[in-house]
């Protein structure tokens, strides 16, 4: 067994330019700062972040400067994937500006592997996996067949139950589980998570591949 493999996850943070801007009646750029505080006072060491999309909310270059000053407080990589509200050409300058990686392929540990695929469909909030991201992902698993994977993507693959959250889903999960059900060393996480109180889990899985426990800070 290899050394474990620790991953902070931050998603969600809806940034502004202005960082007095509120999404739903919440200062973003504060709760962004209170998440980063809880963090810090679990003084729990990390080896990689991942940023997994929506990390602003008016898709401006000076959001994604104040989600990098966020992450500056930490001495590990960080790479990012989008989401629905993501403007990838600012998202991609302003984050490789400020050091922090646009590889969606991370090796982890002597075992581990972690993909980060692109599921935006600009305008809209559902998501789709292009057949370029399917072919690249069946590529990256076969080059790898010995090492466990987590895949990574902003939409979730499976219903959640809830109707405002499911018109944010994945449009062509099946698309994805052809992919998957070639590769049994998959360990799927369903990143755009939403709390049931305790944390947040996928409820099931649609083929022998594990599921990955969500755990909020």
């Amino acid at each position: 067994m290899g050394a474990p493999v620790r991953i902070l996850q931050i998603t969600d943070t809806h940034l502004f330019a202005e960082k007095h801007e509120t999404l739903l009646g919440v200062n973003t750029w504060e709760s962004y700062q209170a998440v980063l505080s809880a963090i810090h006072a679990e003084n729990r060491a990390c080896d990689l972040i991942v940023a997994t999309g929506d990390l602003a909310q008016d898709q401006s270059s000076a959001a994604y400067q104040h989600f990098a000053e966020g992450i500056a407080s930490f001495s590990v990589p960080c790479v990012w994937l989008p989401g629905n509200h993501d403007f990838q050409p600012a998202m991609f300058s302003s984050l490789q500006d400020a050091g922090i990686s646009p590889a969606k392929c991370v090796f982890a540990g002597e075992q581990w592997q972690i993909l980060l695929l692109d599921s935006q469909v600009f305008g809209v909030p559902h998501g789709e996996l292009s057949e370029f991201q399917l072919d690249w992902l069946e590529t990256k698993l076969a080059a790898e067949p010995e090492r466990h994977t987590l895949l990574l993507l902003h939409h979730h693959p499976l219903p959640a139950g809830c109707s405002w959250l499911d018109q944010h889903s994945l449009r062509n999960s099946a698309a994805l589980d052809r992919v998957l059900a070639k590769f049994p060393r998959v360990k799927k996480s369903a990143v755009w998570a939403y709390s049931s109180g305790t944390g947040s889990r996928l409820e099931r899985t649609p083929h022998a591949g594990d599921t990955v426990d969500l755990r909020s800070v």
